[in-house]
């Protein structure tokens, strides 16, 4: 979809079978970066820090801690002429594998 300054962003069309054949797209950044593995994964998940690399968002914090590698985090976007700013709830997985590869991956979260 797009490469600029060193990122490379791709898209693919996902159905879910689970949640009755509802299609969405499934977005991936790569990008190399002069960091380790583990100190990069730390950052990432760190609620508190991501105003550190993301400037579109203008607050977040952790609302729940589900499990020790899942919480629930609120996020709100900057504001955008003609919109208001946008409130997101999603629920974050952060895991290392036994093999050593780190995994953090997100979905919108609705409370039951």
């Amino acid at each position: 979809v797009l490469q600029k300054q060193g990122v490379q962003v791709s898209r693919k069309r996902v159905t879910d079978l689970y949640q009755g054949g509802e299609k969405f797209y499934c977005v991936k950044a790569e990008s190399v970066v002069e960091a380790s593995p583990h100190v990069l994964f730390e950052i990432l998940r760190d609620a508190t820090r991501v105003q550190e690399y993301n400037a579109e968002c203008n607050g977040v914090r952790d609302v729940q801690r589900m499990t020790t590698d899942t919480k629930v985090t609120w996020a709100c976007s900057k504001t955008y002429f003609p919109f208001k700013p946008r409130d997101f709830v999603i629920r974050v997985h952060a895991s290392q594998h036994p093999d050593g590869t780190y995994v953090i991956a997100s979905e919108s979260h609705a409370e039951e």
